[in-house]
This record gives C-alpha cells, structure tokens and sequence, in this order.
C-alpha cells in the first residue's frame, strides 16, 4: 500500500510538463513497436528483449539505490542547500522541498524497475508472444521501461546539478 502513496506523491511533486513529454515519448514509441515491428522476426526479437531486459534492469534497481544511498549519506553542503530549498509545491498541505522531490523520483524509479523486473521474469508464463494481446502487453512493457530510462535519466541530471550546484 505504501507504494501506491510514494507513486501518488511522485505525481504530485513532479514537474508536470517534462513528466507528460516522457509519457507522450514513451506510449507513442510502444505503439511504434505494435505497429512497425516485423510481423515474422517479433516473437523472437520480443523473446531476446525480454530474457536481455532482466539483466538490466536488474542492474538500473542497483544503480537506483546506489544513488539513493548516497544521496542520503553525502554531507556535501550542496544537498544540505536543497534540504532547505522549496520547490514551491504543497504536499498535504505541507512544503515540498528540493531533497524530498529527488528522493520521491529515486524511490519512483526503484518501484517502478522493481515491478517491471518481476514483470518481465514472469511475462512469458502468462502472455505468449504469438498472441495479439501478448503482443499488446509488451509493447506496454516496453513503453514502462522507457518510460523509466526517461524517469533515471533526469534523476541523475538533476542529481549532477545538485552536487555541482549548477542549475
């Protein structure tokens, strides 16, 4: 239940605009992939990301919390800045400020690989490949995990930013 509460209030907190281009990305390269893949080579080329994307993302969930503890555990003065720093957002009536937006982003993106990763070990055991809706549910699975990459990628900017204090 607790996930859902962290999954609400990443959307809250997220900057509306960049959150939905990543959508827009995402979901319309899912429907290329339905709808411009090779009708013959699909099932196998399907088969390789699947069995290939457990490797990854296994290692994007490491990474995830990688940067996650150490976001955590620095006492560079600059991520004590952004522990003071509002973004200008109300949580429950309450502040948002910059350190507990980028921790709400990491704990997203540790969710959402954490789910797609158990996903993905189980997808051929309940949605064959040869199947229209197979078919279907991968594409979908493929634009979740894009959107992801799209997700981690702007964490670690924004991250860089912090530690650098660029911004």
């Amino acid at each position: 239940m607790e996930y859902f509460l962290v999954v609400f209030e990443f959307f809250v907190t997220s900057r509306k605009s960049s959150f939905l281009w990543n959508i827009i990305i995402s979901v319309v390269l899912g429907i290329a992939i339905y709808f411009f893949s090779c009708k013959d080579s699909f099932v196998t080329l399907a088969q390789s990301v699947l069995s290939s994307s457990a490797s990854v993302l296994s290692l994007l969930v490491g990474f995830s919390i990688s940067v996650f503890t150490l976001l955590n555990t620095t006492s560079n003065p600059n991520v004590e800045a952004i522990k003071q720093e509002k973004t200008g957002k109300l949580l429950y009536n309450k502040p948002v400020y910059l350190f507990e937006e980028l921790m709400l982003s990491l704990i997203y993106i540790i969710i959402t690989e954490s789910v797609l990763l158990i996903s993905n070990l189980f997808f051929p055991f309940f949605f064959p490949l040869t199947t229209t809706f197979g078919k279907i549910i991968f594409c979908i699975n493929a634009s979740i995990l894009i959107h992801v990459v799209f997700i981690n990628v702007g964490t670690i900017v924004n991250f860089y930013f912090v530690i650098t204090k660029k911004r």
